[in-house]
């Protein structure tokens, strides 16, 4: 009578998108070593093979000069899990550990992210892990790593959305009062922008997808600072760029009078910060039409700019004057120029972080 227990069907295509993702796959079994290669192969785990009698006969040194080239573990015991794991950790890696007995329970600890399976798991694997799977499928892992990645970067583009045009704000009050001897935006002005521009537009942001092919990315990209020099290049850049194109609308209009300076320089400044937000999301791929909350919290932002700058009572409350024909032209001019410029130094702001790439 021969018995088997398959592997299950999603399993092979989730290790080969692993693999390209640089995400290593160990199996660690009590099966026995040909039986664990068989299986291996057929999901599309490579590399050589260690029973838990050979491991138990090696030192740790020599055990961790090999096991970069081990990734099938069969006959093991619980102390072995623990070597694994810690020889792992000392080569360098993020290790995480699926288990669902409790012999499992000291690998599912040692581990840097603790795995335990929700259904077969024992109570002692769940208390030792950091997740717990509530289907005790593989491809829930994968998909919590896809996840992860894309929030590792909405946290990126929110920052960098917020300090830029933070940056670009200082700047601008900076170079009026110590140059220009004029405040080129009120404190009313700012309080709004800080509240409304920033605020709405920036937790629309955060709540983009993934990017396509997020999964591509080798681990090494999402193991950086979140607030790299590359990072901060882009922020520097742009809150420049901002706030050179919002004190040249506010310069062409000061023999108009300070109110409507003011108000042109506001309108530009509202605009060239939604601008950001296009470039940010093209540095990521992001599908143009893929978040709904974003275009609402753009249309609200522009409906209610329009309205405290068209309407006579707002705009009196915000001391504000209606803006003509020759500054909305001004206002996209810049936009498209800012656009252009960026575009042409992103490729020299990328190699600022060449080991992420």
């Amino acid at each position: 009578q021969g018995m088997i227990d398959p592997p299950r069907i999603e399993v092979a295509p989730l290790i080969a998108e692993c693999v390209k993702s640089g995400i290593r796959v160990v199996m660690i079994t009590g099966d026995n070593g040909a039986t664990a290669q068989a299986v291996a192969r057929e999901i599309g785990i490579t590399g050589g093979v260690l029973t838990g009698g050979e491991l138990e006969k090696m030192s740790d040194t020599e055990f961790e000069r090999i096991v970069e080239n081990v990734s099938i573990y069969a006959r093991v015991n619980p102390g072995v899990k623990m070597r694994i794991v810690q020889a792992l950790k000392k080569r360098g890696h993020i290790v995480a550990m699926t288990g669902d007995g409790v012999n499992d329970a000291p690998a599912i600890k040692a581990a840097d992210i603790g795995i335990a399976m929700g259904i077969t798991g024992t109570d002692v694997a769940k208390e030792s892990s950091d997740m717990i799977l509530l289907d005790d499928k593989f491809s829930s892992i994968v998909s919590a790593i896809e996840e992860g990645r894309g929030i590792f970067h909405n946290i990126r583009k929110f920052i960098r959305y917020l300090l830029s045009c933070n940056i670009g704000e200082v700047i601008i009050i900076f170079f009026g009062v110590i140059v220009l001897q004029e405040l080129v935006l009120t404190a009313t002005m700012l309080l709004w922008i800080n509240m409304v521009t920033d605020g709405i537009p920036a937790i629309a942001l955060g709540m983009d997808e993934a990017e396509e092919g997020i999964m591509r990315h080798k681990p090494k990209v999402f193991q950086a600072d979140i607030v790299n020099r590359e990072l901060w290049a882009e922020m520097m850049i742009f809150g420049f760029l901002l706030a050179a194109g919002v004190i040249g609308i506010f310069i062409i209009d000061l023999p108009q009078g300070i109110q409507k300076a003011q108000s042109a320089a506001f309108l530009a400044l509202v605009m060239f910060e939604l601008v950001n937000i296009y470039l940010i999301r093209s540095n990521y791929k992001t599908p143009f039409f893929s978040n709904k909350w974003l275009f609402i919290s753009i249309a609200v932002t522009m409906g209610l700019q329009m309205l405290i700058i068209y309407t006579p009572f707002l705009s009196g409350l915000f001391g504000l004057v209606q803006v003509d024909l020759l500054d909305w032209i001004y206002i996209f001019a810049v936009s498209g120029l800012l656009s252009l410029l960026y575009k042409v130094i992103q490729p020299q702001i990328d190699r600022l972080s060449p080991g992420e790439a």
